[in-house]
């Protein structure tokens, strides 16, 4: 699923009889909307309920935008700004704790870059990993984590907007410049827990959201709701537009 990452049918899981797709680090799950004709993504913990009939969805699909395949995401691992998939293996690995095997984020890693880390489900994919990226600058000292790791960072006085911040106000992992220097492991957690989505920072027309049992057709009619993190999240620029964070 684009800026989502790699999903794996369920047949043992369904939703009006049909089988269901499960993101590779299992924090999000993708079921068929046949009134409207998409597929709606939304967090595992909302299992239940869909399957007991309500519409849960944190992003719209349709059909057409899906790849059926194996690919790594062209943005990178989901919940950093400048980890691509040319650097999680070996010595090439930005940060040791966000490698495609044996470290704390490798699901999430694997879920993004999942031709890169060989995932057995993309066995027999002819699909090739994507362009390598253009090096990318060194992390500023203390930014992004200590050291070689992916943490977030502690006695800082965060602001963004003048308003005080903690790295636990995650709505702010994507659509901030510079928050997940200062929050990485934060981000990375929202991201493997589906409340971020990979990907650069846009605007989503249609956004996929219902306001007032209306479905939203631009992100200018949600300037006035990007406290609400998923509007923040479908419409990126539109929130992003006069931003500032200081620490």
């Amino acid at each position: 699923f684009p800026e989502e990452g790699l999903f794996v049918m369920d047949k043992s899981k369904r939703v009006s009889g049909l089988p269901t797709f499960w993101s590779h680090d299992g924090g999000l799950f993708a079921y068929w909307q046949a009134h409207g004709q998409q597929w709606y993504v939304v967090t595992k913990i909302r299992f239940d309920q869909v399957k007991a009939g309500e519409l849960w969805s944190a992003a719209k699909f349709n059909s057409h935008r899906i790849v059926c395949g194996c690919e790594d995401d062209p943005g990178g691992v989901g919940g950093f700004d400048d980890v691509h998939c040319n650097e999680v293996k070996g010595q090439a690995a930005k940060y040791s704790n966000v490698k495609c095997e044996g470290a704390e984020y490798s699901k999430l890693v694997q879920r993004f870059c999942p031709v890169t880390c060989g995932v057995s489900a993309c066995s027999g994919s002819s699909t090739a990993p994507v362009p390598t990226p253009a090096p990318q600058p060194a992390p500023p000292a203390g930014g992004g984590g200590t050291g070689s790791q992916c943490s977030d960072r502690t006695g800082i006085n965060l602001k963004v907007n003048g308003k005080k911040k903690t790295c636990a106000d995650t709505s702010l992992c994507k659509e901030v410049d510079g928050f997940k220097e200062y929050c990485c492991s934060s981000c990375a957690k929202a991201a493997q827990n589906g409340k971020i989505s990979g990907g650069s920072c846009l605007d989503h027309e249609p956004p996929g959201i219902t306001l007032n049992s209306r479905e939203i057709e631009h992100c200018s009619e949600l300037k006035g709701h990007c406290h609400h993190s998923a509007v923040r999240d479908r419409c990126c620029t539109t929130c992003k537009a006069h931003d500032d964070i200081a620490a």
